[in-house]
C-alpha cells in the first residue's frame, strides 16, 4: 500500500521537474532571441543606437530614464503622496513608465472590464493616520545595496517589515496601506533583491531563503533585532523562509495571499501560460503595456483596480529589464523552494496569521492557506469573501487586524 501511494507522488514530482526544466529552457531561448534581435537592429526607437553588449544596454537604459524624467513634472514626488522622496529617475523605468502614465489607457481597460455600474472600489472605513514622511534607506549587505522605505515609529521596540510580491516593489505598500498602520510602529517596506532599488546576488538570488537572509542582515544593520514580518504573494515565501531559518528574529508572520506551499500541477501550468503569454507580448507593438495591465486586472479581479494604482506602481517589465528577468527567475524557482520549506512547517515556531481571498485567481486559498494551516497547528486563517489576490488593497481592514493581532503578542 505504501508503495502504491508513493508512485503517484513520484510521478507528480517528476512532472513538476520536467515542467521546471522546460520553463528554464524557454526563458533562456527567449532572452537569447531578444539579445540577438537587439544586436541586429541598426537603430532603436527615438533614434537611439541599438545596444552592443551590456555597456550599450546601460547607455540606452540611462537615456530612457532621462527621457522619462523629463516628461515627469513631479521630479521629487513627496513620499506621503505616493512618491518615494527620490528623483523619479531612480524608479520611473522607461517603457512601462510611458505606458503606465497613459491614464486614458488604464481608465479604458478598467471601464471595459469593470463598467461603472459594476465597479466595487475599495472604500475602507478604517481610520487613516496622519501621514509621516517616509525615508529612503540604502543598506550595504554582502557587497550588495538593499533599498527600503522607512517610516519611523514612536519607539523602535516594534518594527513591521513589509515584503512585496512578484513584479512589484515597495510602491505597492506606499499606495495607502502604510498610512493605515498605526503610527506607533516603525515600518520598513523593502524592495526585494532585483526589484526597485535593491541589487540582486548572482547566485541563489531567486531563492526565498537568500532574499530573507539579505533582508535579515539589513534590518540588523538598521538596529532592528526582532520584527513582525508581512509578506504578500511571493513575499509570503520570503517571510516564512525567514521565520524557519531565524525564528529568534521574528515576533510573528502575516501572509497576505502568500505563496507558502508548492504549486499543484494545474497551478504550475497556469503560471507557465502567463509567462509565455507575457513573453510573446514583448514582440507585439504595445503588447507589453497591454500584458502589464491585464496582469494587474487579473490580480485585482473580481474587484476593480483603485484609481491611480497603475500609475503609482509603474515598473519597467521589458524583456531584458532587471525586474522582468528577476520575476521570471522567481516564478520558475519558488515552487521547488517551497517544497523544501513544506517539510519544515511542523517546526514553525512564530505566530502565523494567514489572510486570503476566496476569489483569488493567482494563489488559491485551498492550496495555500488551508494547506499550510494543517501543517502549522497554531496558524490562524482569515478567508475574505469576494476578494481577489490584492486583498491588502481591496480589504485592508482584514489585513490590518491580522497585523495588530501579531503585534499585540509581540
Amino acid at each position: 500500500m505504501a508503495v502504491e501511494q508513493a508512485e503517484p507522488r513520484m510521478e507528480r514530482r517528476s512532472a513538476l521537474r520536467r515542467l521546471g526544466n522546460r520553463l528554464g529552457r524557454f526563458l533562456r531561448r527567449l532572452v537569447g532571441r531578444v539579445e540577438t534581435k537587439a544586436a541586429q537592429t541598426a537603430e532603436g526607437p527615438g533614434g537611439r543606437t541599438a545596444p552592443e553588449g551590456m555597456e550599450g544596454r546601460r547607455r540606452n537604459r540611462a537615456a530612457d530614464l532621462d527621457a522619462a524624467a523629463d516628461r515627469t513634472d513631479d521630479t521629487h514626488a513627496p513620499a506621503h503622496e505616493g512618491g518615494d522622496g527620490l528623483p523619479r529617475t531612480a524608479f520611473a523605468k522607461a517603457p512601462f513608465a510611458r505606458a503606465a502614465r497613459g491614464e486614458d489607457a488604464a481608465r479604458s481597460i478598467r471601464t471595459r472590464i469593470f463598467p461603472p455600474h459594476r465597479r466595487r472600489l475599495s472604500t475602507p472605513d478604517r481610520k487613516t493616520w496622519p501621514s509621516k514622511p517616509l525615508q529612503s534607506r540604502f543598506v550595504q549587505v554582502e557587497d550588495l545595496s538593499l533599498h527600503a522605505m522607512e517610516r519611523p515609529g514612536k519607539t523602535d521596540d516594534l518594527a513591521v517589515v513589509l515584503v512585496h510580491g512578484a513584479g512589484l516593489d515597495h510602491r505597492d505598500w506606499t499606495f495607502g496601506f502604510i498610512d493605515r498602520i498605526a503610527p506607533t510602529w516603525r515600518i520598513l517596506a523593502f524592495d526585494r533583491p532585483g526589484f526597485g532599488g535593491s541589487e540582486r546576488p548572482t547566485l541563489g538570488g531567486a531563492l526565498p531563503a537568500t532574499q530573507a537572509r539579505l533582508m535579515r542582515a539589513a534590518i540588523k544593520a538598521m538596529g532592528v533585532e526582532r520584527a513582525v514580518l508581512v509578506g504578500h504573494s511571493w513575499g509570503g515565501a520570503v517571510v516564512t523562509a525567514w521565520a524557519l531559518d531565524a525564528p529568534e528574529t521574528v515576533s510573528g508572520v502575516v501572509s497576505l495571499a502568500g505563496a507558502v506551499m508548492p504549486w499543484s500541477l494545474n497551478t504550475s501550468m497556469a503560471h507557465s501560460r502567463r509567462i509565455r503569454s507575457a513573453a510573446a507580448a514583448a514582440f507585439r507593438p504595445g503588447g507589453l503595456r497591454q500584458a502589464a495591465l491585464d496582469g494587474i486586472v487579473e490580480s485585482f479581479s473580481p474587484e476593480a483596480i483603485p484609481d491611480g494604482y497603475v500609475e503609482h506602481v509603474q515598473t519597467d517589465m521589458s524583456p531584458l529589464s532587471g525586474p522582468a528577468v528577476a520575476m521570471a527567475a522567481d516564478v520558475a524557482t519558488v515552487s521547488g523552494a517551497l517544497s523544501m520549506q513544506k517539510q519544515r512547517y511542523a517546526d514553525f515556531a512564530p505566530p502565523l496569521e494567514l489572510v486570503y481571498g476566496d476569489q483569488d485567481a493567482i494563489v488559491s486559498v485551498d492550496e495555500q492557506g488551508r494547506a499550510v494551516q494543517k501543517l502549522v497547528d497554531h496558524a490562524s486563517l482569515t478567508v475574505v469573501a469576494g476578494a481577489g489576490h490584492m486583498v491588502h488593497h481591496t480589504h485592508p481592514d482584514d489585513c490590518l487586524r491580522a497585523i495588530e493581532k501579531i503585534a499585540r503578542r509581540a
